[in-house]
């Protein structure tokens, strides 16, 4: 297939999308977007349980540098993975944690919180090769900024191989 063969496809795959019916859904998304080793990223609202500051963490032995430690969120440790770690990029400096909504009890440590952006203020865009999407879903623009969204699955099942 040739490439302009290929980027027709691709034009009409995202035409169809645009149109059909699960787009209704996505349009009453929340997108809370962060920083993280000096670049942006978003994640969908429903996914963040809880945003904490300066939360004191206590380091695990014998597990990837990524993982930072567990913190004590109600009672419960929770697995800390610092997000710019995990992408290769500097490490966070503050001590921002976002405690996602999943069945395991995983945190995410980030440079800066910006803000919530509703779906009607975003264009969604699929990826291409424009980042690694090994935990990337797709990428959003609103204005100026544009983000990759964090497919939190994918993240969620790299931290349990590392700590189990």
């Amino acid at each position: 297939m040739t490439d302009e063969k290929l980027y027709n496809e691709i034009q009409d795959n995202q035409a169809e999308e645009k149109h059909s019916p699960a787009e209704t859904d996505s349009s009453q998304v929340t997108w809370l977007l962060f920083s993280a080793g000096g670049k942006t990223f978003a994640i969908d609202s429903v996914l963040v349980k809880e945003i904490l500051q300066d939360t004191e963490t206590y380091k695990i032995p014998f597990v990837p540098s990524f993982i930072t430690g567990i913190l004590n969120f109600y009672g419960k440790p929770y697995a800390v993975a610092d997000f710019a770690q995990l992408q290769d990029l500097p490490s966070a400096k503050k001590k921002i944690f976002l405690i996602l909504e999943t069945t395991e009890d995983y945190a995410l440590q980030v440079d800066d919180v910006y803000d919530f952006y509703s779906s009607h203020d975003i264009v969604e865009q699929p990826l291409m090769n424009q980042i690694d999407c090994g935990f990337f879903s797709k990428i959003i623009t609103s204005n100026d900024i544009s983000a990759p969204v964090l497919d939190v699955e994918k993240i969620t099942e790299k931290i349990r191989e590392n700590i189990d």
